[in-house]
């Protein structure tokens, strides 16, 4: 995973030790209120006051993340809900992002085969995944992710199928729809890494370890200073894939404007690398067909 910047470590570093004398109070069986903690960490992040978010984007978001967090009132669920959609503001910068929104990665795998063959009806067009997370930019799809409503010790629906499929797959669409827009450019496929995430009420999957969110002030520094700093992590990479296909875009756009004044000895040919496309099950869905009664009776 990518380093963080310097700014983002200093102000984990000064919240982090912030929260140490209470720890150590409690290590001591002395006796500490959950106010405390949050006292300590509000004092910690706002001493650095505000930032621009034009100029200093992560930064602001840290900062609007943590007291929001520590202003919520409610139940736990609460806090895991609040927390979760502030993780998904970290992205807001880059380009658009949807929720619950039609995945085009998958909604043009899904419907690859869809064509006139002059022999039979056009296939009706199959409708593709919705996620609840998804980061997009001039046509392109860069990282998803699904929230689930509870955590049933790894054997939900959303644990089992969406985490080991759905993600999965999605992310190998995303993928396979950019390398066919620059001919299976092999530098495009390893300058690109597609992020996924699965939420399941109290635990974050980010493409790695497992996380859970803290629903108490007092685990914060050690439970949701983690997750911060690899969304974090995973922005830097979903920011990488995005200079990756923009610069290929360029390149390719300068190639077709030369390919008529090149010639063969000129003309240079890049590595192709190909991976085969996401299975698709075939549609099950049965057409409706007239009986023999139904012939009778016309």
């Amino acid at each position: 995973m990518p380093f963080l910047d310097p700014s983002i470590d200093t102000i984990f570093n000064t919240c982090e030790k912030a929260v140490l004398p209470l720890e150590e109070k409690e290590e001591k069986e002395e006796y500490v209120e959950e106010k405390d903690y949050i006292d300590c960490i509000w004092k910690a992040v706002t001493s650095f006051g505000f930032f621009d978010p034009n100029v200093q984007p992560d930064e602001d978001w840290y900062r609007r993340n943590i007291l929001a967090i520590l202003v919520a009132n409610g139940s736990e669920q609460d806090f895991v809900v609040r927390c979760w959609s502030n993780l998904d503001r970290c992205f807001e910068g880059l380009g658009v992002v949807a929720r619950d929104r039609t995945c085009n990665s998958t909604l043009v795998r899904v419907n690859s085969e869809r064509r006139i063959t002059g022999l039979e009806p056009i296939e009706e067009q199959q409708s593709s995944v919705r996620p609840d997370f998804l980061v997009m930019k001039e046509g392109f799809d860069f990282a998803v992710g699904e929230c689930g409503k509870e955590d049933l010790g790894r054997i939900s629906k959303k644990e089992i199928i969406e985490r080991q499929l759905h993600v999965p797959k999605i992310m190998k669409n995303i993928l396979h729809q950019i390398l066919i827009k620059f001919n299976h450019d092999a530098y495009i496929l390893r300058g690109t890494l597609k992020v996924g995430a699965l939420q399941e009420s109290g635990v974050l999957y980010l493409t790695a370890p497992e996380y859970n969110i803290p629903e108490n002030a007092d685990m914060i520094s050690t439970q949701l200073f983690p997750i911060m700093k690899r969304t974090l992590q995973i922005k830097t990479i979903v920011k990488a894939s995005m200079k990756a296909v923009k610069k290929q875009q360029r390149e390719q756009a300068k190639k077709e404007m030369n390919s008529t004044m090149s010639t063969l000895e000129t003309q240079t040919t890049n590595t192709i690398l190909r991976i085969p496309e996401t299975f698709t099950i075939p549609n099950a869905k049965k057409l409706k067909t007239n009986s023999s009664d139904d012939v009778l009776k016309n």
